[in-house]
Parts: C-alpha cells; structure tokens; sequence
C-alpha cells in the first residue's frame, strides 16, 4: 500500500491537494490518530502484499473487499473487550454526600451536578443507593423550580425501591409540584398518599403531627380550586414547508423538484418561485450521534442539554434527559453499543464512524436478517454520492478495515449470536462469517463511503450562564452530527440560498434568498465567496469533497467582503420586467432599453428604489441588536433581500450582508443551549 507523504517546500498544487485530499478522507475514518486503528492498520498492512492489493483493487462489490480483508490472520489480532465505567455503590453514596452538604448551603446549581453524578454510577440491583439520589435530587429540583423534572424524579426514586419509610416525604413534595403546576385535582390525591404513608415511617409522635398538620393545611388550599386545564407546553414544530408538502418527499416543499443529470448527479430545483425566508425542508435524520465532548451534558437520544441526568441502568458513559429517552435508547440503539463506546474511542475512530455503526444498532439484528428490508435499505444509501469510483484501493482498504472492525464490535455485543467467552470459539466464529454477518459489513462499508459526502454537523446556539442574552454573548455549537437522506441531495454554491436551524434533530432549511423557478437550489458545504478568496475555496472543497466548484461566484471571480468597495459603484441594474442586467449603464442617461425584452426602464427611479430598499436593510441592522426584536430584524432583511433580488444582481455588499445576518439570526429559532461563564468557578 502506497500512502501519500507531506508534500516538502516547492511541491506542486496538484501534489499538495493529493495530499490534503487523503488526510481529509482519512480524518472522516480516524478523528485520533494516537488511537490503536491507525496501530491496528499498520500491523495488517506490513502483511499485505502487491499481489493482494492488486486483486483488492479490481473489486466492486462492498461484500467482496470485506471477505478479502477479513480473511488477513493478522486482523484476527485485535481482541475486541468491553471497556466502559461500571456502577460504584460506595463512590455514589460519597457523591451524594457532597451533594446533600451543597444542598444544605443553599448551592443548589452544584447540588445538582453532585446528586446527577451519584444518580450516574449507583447500581441499579444494590439496595437503595439509586432510589435515595433520586429523592434527594427531586429535593434540589423543587426548590430550583423544575417541577416537572422534580416529578420524574419522585417517580424514578419509587421504581427503584425508595425506602418506605421516607415515601411520605416525596409524597408530599409530589403534591406541591402539582400545586405549583395549578393541578390541585392531582395534588390533593397526592398529599391523601402523603397521610397515608406517615403511617409507615419511623418519625417521632412530635413530628408526626407536624407533617399531619402541613399536609391538611395545603391539602385545604387545594380544595374547591379549578385545575389548570393548559396541556403541557411540549417541543412542538414551529415552521410550516412553503406550499406544503412534497407528495414524492413529504419532508421536501412541494415547490421543489427532483431532478438529475450526469455532470450535477441529482439535486433540486424550485418549481415555482420561491421568495427569501421561506421553509423548504423539515427532515428528520436517518441515524445521528451526539458529538464526543457533549456525551456528559446532552442527551444521547433527542440531544438535548440535561439538567437532570438519567443514566443508562448499566453504564456511565451516556446519560439520557427522561426516562422516555433512555427507555427508547435501550429499546434501540444503546445495548449493542454500551460497553463498547469507550473501547471505539480508544480506537480513535471518527464521528462519521460511529454513526455508520449507530445506523446499524438503531435498526437492530431483525432488520438485517431480512433480505428484502436490506436491499431496499441500499437502494435509498445508493441514492447518495459516495465517489466509489474515484476512490484508491488504500483508501477502500482504510475504510473496510473500519467497517471490519465495527463488524467485530458488533459480534463481541451479542448482535449475531450468544457470545460464550471462548477465545478460540470468538477466532472461529470470526473467521467464518455468516450470511448476515456479511451484508452488514458489506453495509457497515457502503455507510462509510456514503457518510463522508453527506453527513450533516446539528448546531445550535448557545448562551453564556450570567450574561444577558444578545448575539453578541453568544456562539454556535457542534451538538450532534447525523444523515439527511433528501436534504443531503442538495449540490453546493460559494453562494448558498439557504440557512438551516435544528429543532431537536430535525434539521429545518430556509431560503435566505429569492429562488426563480428553474433555478437549481443549492446550500453551502463551507467556504463562502464573501469570506474565502477563490483558490482557497476550490482546494478546500476539492480535498473535503471531491470536485471543482463551477457556481456564478466562482466563475465570476467574485470579490470577498474585503473588496467590496471596488465594487461599490459598479452595480448590475436589473431590468424590472425581466430580470435581465443592463449592459453598459450610464447614469447620465435617465433611460435604459433593456436587449432581452426590449422594454424601457427609468434609470433614475430604479436607483432611488435601491436607496429606498436600503433604509430596511439599516432598519434590521437596529433591531437586531436587541435580542427580543430578532424576529422583526428577519422580517425587515427579509423583505429587503427580495425587493433588492429585482433591481441589482450580484455581487452587492449589502444583499450579502443581508444574507449573511438572516444566517445568523434564523439559527436562534433553534434550541437555546448554555455553556459555563469561564469566570465562574
């Protein structure tokens, strides 16, 4: 195997973008190269001869490259060990401790943190080490406010065996939760079950009467009040796809459509006219996984911040927003990956990877053992650009090496067969893949391929703790990255249309400038025309993704924000009936004749429009510099984007600034999500 090395001072372009373009495909494999894969790799590949790599190479079926590489002896090297962090009884119990010292300081925020940690690393089969950090949790929530939280907790601590004696207790707290709620029909049930188990605790006639007499006493203030009948306020959708829905792509506008050609691949164009500001895409992905430094504060099913942890019953590698979240993830994904996830990151594979792997646990070994399920679920994968066929054997080698070793995680967690513990049972059983073991490492690879291309990075905004919320205290972040079958369609421009904002997982996308009908829509992978010079631009998304960007902005050299002013006074009149640019405008000519419809236009007023249209474009500038008028700032970008869209064609500063500020603003519609002040300790 031949892998390129840093081009030394003086080498070529076409040598230093071979180059960049075989890092960029191997960092979407291995993220860590001082994890064991790129070790791993080493060692197969110093027994991998020419003539081998030759046959290797003239492979075209996925399942094929699989069957080569895993018959190599030396793969079977790799043991693959259930490496993850176990319950700690004892260490829970000292957590909790701190906790319940915070508490009594009044520290509620780190309160919080030490009973959440407590909750983590209890047991859930020893004695009442988890049930006791849940009520001493829903005790901190309550007085936090969180009453709905404090409930589930309440709830969690009985199902996990809270002691009866202190039942009255979180009784009592649930029924102030409703109280607070307005739900006094619930809350008097509830301080009735309070009573009824002061009867079972171990407390002093003295304080039983007290807890008796607070009991009734809120038991009264419920009485003869009527209950909040307001349903929950639930994360509900707030967009609706302009002009409905696609019959064809449910998730797609039905002002799209769906074509393709050779050059382009398929991709998507506008049906009818499509103004600035308007929702073409609500899709939720096909598998997605939350990003590595956020497993601790996010949930590893909807990918919300936590405030208050449910841990996976076995593990403390993820945690989970609510019982709804974890019951799912272990219905699903999570026990194939439990006692893995530590060990893969050992390995130092990539995002990309683990969600190759996720879309194999989501859909579970049921699914996989059905053929037809299979092949239908290849058509859609083949649907997507993978550039198999400028792909180079050792760059197929990386990746079914990866796939091969996904695969032997799979069969260490018990995903095809009963696991004995027998090591010569395990280099058997692996040297002897089975049919369904096959497809899905045929499939593991295909994913592999697929995802490099069209894997979507979840963002949102987030706040500083402590500071007043503005956009200028707050930034973008990674939450999560996952697949978009029909939104992964969309081909890229250095000037991009559109802006996505994620509710949840779901990534919605909306138009930040006007489309014509016929005009293909594009987003934009990464580098802008407004911020990176043109040769940057091609040799970055030539060596992330493969080809030459041939968009108007690249063809038309268009100039970056840093020289817009030599542009300042050549603007392109656009021809009001139309659409057409004016050639060759003098402004001392109050008419124009335009050469495509032969219409006359009155110079003169169009420029006074343009100057009229900017007192929007100044308007929304105010206004979104406060926070609470970000909605009238889009309205007023908005409308000066579209009315602009008719008189000048770009390049022009202020339509890209304009865009530019819908990308930002149309993000906050996102979920708001907080990082820690650096001052605070």
């Amino acid at each position: 195997m031949e892998w390129l090395e840093e081009p030394r001072r003086g080498a070529s372009d076409a040598e230093i973008e071979a180059y960049m373009r075989q890092e960029c495909s191997t960092d979407t494999c291995v993220a860590n190269k001082e994890g064991f894969f790129l070790k791993w790799q080493t060692q197969v590949g110093e027994h991998i001869t020419s003539n081998f790599m030759n046959k290797f190479a003239k492979w075209t079926s996925d399942e094929d490259r699989i069957v080569d590489i895993w018959c190599i002896k030396p793969m079977h090297t790799l043991k693959i060990q259930p490496f993850f962090t176990a319950k700690n009884a004892d260490k829970s119990v000292e957590l909790r401790t701190k906790g319940n010292t915070l508490f009594q300081e009044k520290n509620e925020k780190r309160a919080l943190i030490w009973y959440s940690q407590a909750i983590s690393l209890a047991p859930h089969d020893v004695g009442d080490v988890l049930s006791v950090a849940y009520g001493n949790r829903s005790a901190v929530l309550f007085h936090m406010g969180e009453y709905r939280l404090c409930l589930e907790d309440i709830d969690l601590a009985l199902e996990s065996n809270y002691p009866r004696k202190l039942h009255f207790k979180v009784f009592d707290r649930r029924a102030q939760c409703y109280q607070k709620l307005r739900q006094f029909t619930a809350a008097q049930g509830a301080f009735q079950d309070a009573l009824k188990a002061l009867e079972l605790s171990d407390i002093d006639a003295k304080k039983m009467k007290m807890w008796t007499n607070d009991i009734n006493k809120r038991l009264e203030q419920c009485k003869g009040k009527e209950d909040n009948d307001s349903p929950v306020k639930e994360d509900s959708l707030s967009y609706r796809l302009f002009d409905g829905a696609s019959a064809t792509h449910p998730c797609a506008s039905a002002a799209l459509e769906l074509r393709s050609s050779k050059e382009m691949g398929r991709y998507w164009v506008a049906g009818r006219d499509i103004p600035a500001g308007q929702v073409i895409f609500g899709e939720t992905p096909l598998s997605a996984v939350l990003k590595e430094d956020k497993i601790g504060s996010h949930c590893s099913t909807c990918f919300k911040q936590v405030i208050a942890v449910v841990p996976c019953p076995t593990c403390c590698n993820v945690i989970f927003c609510s019982r709804a979240c974890r019951n799912d993830a272990l219905a699903t994904f999570h026990p194939w990956e439990c006692k893995h996830v530590a060990y893969l990151k050992a390995g130092g594979i990539s995002h990309n990877a683990q969600i190759a792997m996720r879309m194999i646990t989501e859909r579970g070994p049921k699914f996989f053992k059905d053929r037809e399920k299979c092949a239908d679920y290849l058509k859609k994968l083949n649907l997507l650009v993978s550039l198999e066929e400028h792909r180079s054997p050792t760059d197929f080698f990386q990746r079914t090496l990866m796939a091969c070793l996904l695969l032997k995680v799979l069969q260490r967690s018990h995903f095809f067969y009963k696991w004995t513990g027998d090591l010569e049972a395990e280099i058997q059983g692996e040297e002897d893949l089975t049919e369904v073991e096959l497809r899905v490492g045929a499939i593991l690879l295909k994913q592999l391929q697929v995802i490099q291309f069209n894997a979507h990075t979840i963002g949102a905004l987030a706040s500083i703790e402590g500071r007043e919320l503005s956009l200028s205290n707050t930034r973008p972040v990674k939450i999560a990255s996952g697949l978009y079958p029909t939104m992964s369609l969309l081909n890229h421009s250095c000037y991009g249309g559109c802006v996505r904002y994620y509710e949840g997982s779901k990534m919605v996308m909306i138009t930040v400038r006007p489309v014509l009908k016929g005009e293909m829509i594009c987003e934009n992978y990464g580098p802008k025309f407004t911020k990176d010079e043109f040769t940057a631009r091609q040799r970055k998304l030539y060596s992330r993704y493969w080809f030459r960007c041939g968009c108007e902005a690249c063809t038309g050299r268009w100039p970056t924000y840093e020289h817009f002013e030599e542009l300042s006074s050549q603007l392109k009149i656009l021809c009001p009936k139309c659409l057409t640019i004016f050639p060759n405008v003098n402004l001392d000519v109050p008419m124009v004749k335009c050469t495509k419809c032969c219409g006359s236009s009155n110079l003169s007023l169009i420029m006074k429009n343009i100057k009229e249209n900017e007192s929007s474009f100044r308007q929304g500038m105010l206004l979104m510099e406060d926070w609470k008028n970000r909605e009238k700032a889009i309205s007023a970008f908005t409308e000066f984007v579209n009315l602009a869209a008719r008189m000048v064609a770009p390049p022009y500063r202020e339509m890209h600034l304009a865009q530019d500020h819908l990308r930002t603003l149309i993000f906050t519609r996102g979920k708001m999500h907080t990082l820690p002040n650096p001052k605070s300790k």
